[in-house]
C-alpha cells in the first residue's frame, strides 16, 4: 500500500476484503498526494473554520506543504492568494472583508 494514512478497507468504495497487491492508492486524497497536489478542505469545513460563505467567496483552506495535513499544518488562503497561518486570523480577515462589502 502506498498510503501512510489510516483507512478501513470496509470504507473503501467499493469495500475491500484485503489490501490489493502492489502499489495502490486508497482514494482521491491519496491520488492527489501522489501527484504532488496540496490537499484542500471542502466547502463545509472551510466555512466552519473561517465563517459562513467564505468558501463561496473564494477562501480556501489548504495544506501548508505536501503532507502537512497529517500534522495539522493548514493555511487559510484569501481570494487574492494571501495565506494566513491561523483560522483566527482568517476569520478576522473574512469578517473585515464582509464588513467592507456591506458598508
Amino acid at each position: 500500500d502506498s498510503c501512510d494514512t489510516g483507512r478501513h478497507l470496509r470504507c473503501c468504495d467499493p469495500p475491500l476484503a484485503r489490501a490489493p497487491r502492489g502499489d495502490w492508492f486508497c482514494g482521491p486524497v491519496c491520488e492527489r498526494r501522489a501527484k504532488g497536489e496540496l490537499l484542500e478542505r471542502d466547502c463545509e469545513a472551510t466555512d466552519d473554520r473561517i465563517g459562513a460563505g467564505a468558501f463561496a467567496a473564494g477562501w480556501r483552506v489548504r495544506e501548508a506543504y505536501l503532507g502537512a495535513s497529517k500534522h495539522g499544518n493548514w493555511r487559510y488562503v484569501d481570494p487574492g492568494g494571501r495565506a494566513l497561518r491561523t483560522c483566527g486570523e482568517a476569520a478576522a480577515a473574512w469578517k473585515e472583508e464582509e464588513g467592507e462589502e456591506e458598508g
